[in-house]
Formats: C-alpha cells, sequence, structure tokens
C-alpha cells in the first residue's frame, strides 16, 4: 500500500519564521518554521523536498511525534506543538529548533506571526494518520526571502 502524500505549501520566509499550509486528504492545517537560514541545524527551516514521516517517541516531549527522515545535514526534525518560529538573535520568539510548527488557525501572538491553537491542530493530525507513516512534500520557503 502507497503511503499518504501531504503537502506543505510555504510562503516568503521573513524573520518572524516561515509560514506555510499542510494539505493532504480530509486535512488542512497552518503550518510555521524558523525562517530560511541555509539549512542551519537548529536554526532554519528545511530545504524543499519529499521527506519520510514517521511517528517516533520524542524523549524531549515524552510523547510519539512524527519525525521527518532524511533531511540533508539534518536529525531530530519534528512536527509538534508551538506557536512562534522566529530568529531569537534577532530578538523574536521561538518555540522551534528546526521542526515544523502546526495551528489550526494563523495569527499574530504578542506581537508576532503565529500558529494559533497548536495543541489541537497537532491532534488533527495524529487523528488523521492514526499512527501511519507519510510523504511529506515541501515547497517554497526558502528562494521566498
Amino acid at each position: 500500500m502507497a503511503l499518504l502524500e501531504l503537502a506543505l505549501t510555504r510562503g516568503a520566509s521573513t524573520d518572524q519564521g516561515t509560514p506555510g499550509i499542510l494539505t493532504g486528504p480530509r486535512l488542512s492545517l497552518f503550518a510555521l518554521e524558523p525562517p530560511w537560514r541555509g539549512n542551519a541545524p537548529r536554526l532554519s527551516s528545511i530545504p524543499s523536498g519529499r521527506y519520510l514521516c514517521a511517528l517516533r517517541y520524542s524523549p524531549a516531549f515524552k510523547k510519539e511525534l512524527y519525525r521527518l527522515c532524511g533531511v540533508p545535514g539534518r536529525s531530530g526534525v519534528l512536527i509538534h506543538a508551538g506557536n512562534w518560529a522566529g530568529d531569537t538573535d534577532l530578538g523574536y520568539i521561538s518555540n522551534s529548533q528546526g521542526c515544523i510548527l502546526l495551528g489550526a488557525a494563523r495569527g499574530l501572538a504578542s506581537g508576532q506571526m503565529a500558529v494559533l491553537n497548536s495543541s489541537a491542530a497537532l491532534r488533527a493530525l495524529h487523528g488523521r494518520m492514526g499512527g501511519e507513516s507519510f510523504t511529506l512534500v515541501i515547497t517554497g520557503g526558502e528562494d521566498d526571502h
């Protein structure tokens, strides 16, 4: 059986983060990653491409989360809850160290670009996928700044 394919279509990367929309059959969520910083580990959004996403236990979050496999020069890239993904060196708030944050809505929080209702969005992804691995196709973002 072929893996389900989800798409993450990203908008322009800014110092406040790289916004996107995660879509698939019966699924539409907002996403936010850190700004494009040349794929620097723990600081940057990841390069566009096709990635296998598999459920793995995260000791940091103490739960199973989807991990992207095969990200060039990176490891431990997760899809998890959080609101902000700004460049902390420039004074912005971030809940992401190179990971993808999900939200049920997009807006401003503490005067900064954010995804909102993040825990609900993460539950929606996990509920839709039922623990099954999937392919994530990421486009845009790094070339749009």
